[in-house]
């Protein structure tokens, strides 16, 4: 806010992204994503190097994080239902086009969590 009460302008004049609703829906979107993308970065990063060879056997770096997740993430990954549907409701909304596919990853990291919830529970 500026001293007048207002929110700031950007350059064209215009409210900046940050500061409408949409943007501060951005942001709750990007919160609630946090904890699965902290558990899908060490898996992530294990995978790579196991690929490329740089890393054989268990890592006491990249493995404890991989392993919690697997032993609690069945029990409550059925939460990412919660940020799944705001993170849907909010792709309705007017959003700067790098918003939107940062939204649409989002939905793709949660509805990945689902299905590994999915097959945790079938098999």
């Amino acid at each position: 806010m500026t001293a007048s009460g207002h929110p700031p302008l950007d350059a064209e004049g215009t409210e900046t992204f940050v500061e409408t609703r949409a943007g501060s829906l951005f942001f709750l979107n990007a919160v609630l994503a946090g904890p699965t993308l902290l558990v899908l970065w060490p898996v992530l990063v294990r995978g790579a190097l196991r690929a490329m060879g740089a890393l054989e056997g268990p890592s006491s770096l990249l493995d404890p994080v991989p392993a919690l997740a697997a032993s609690v993430g069945p029990w409550i990954a059925w939460l990412s239902v919660l940020p799944l549907a705001l993170t849907i409701r909010n792709l309705g909304m007017e959003l700067p086009t790098t918003a939107r596919w940062t939204l649409r990853a989002f939905v793709a990291v949660h509805l990945g969590v689902l299905a590994w919830w999915g097959l945790a529970v079938i098999g």
